[in-house]
């Protein structure tokens, strides 16, 4: 399983338990499968040689 089917599977499963906390700050699944999505759209795609 990767990265991007584990992401998958947490939001599916858990979609508003924290991901990620710092501080008293906190970000559930949702929206840090969202916050990735964004941001994978303006990566470059990287191929293999």
């Amino acid at each position: 399983m990767n990265i991007t089917q584990r992401l998958h599977r947490a939001v599916q499963q858990t979609p508003d338990l924290a991901a990620t906390v710092f501080g008293d700050r906190s970000r559930p699944w949702h929206e840090t499968a969202d916050r990735v999505a964004r941001a994978s759209r303006r990566t470059p795609e990287v191929r293999d040689s």
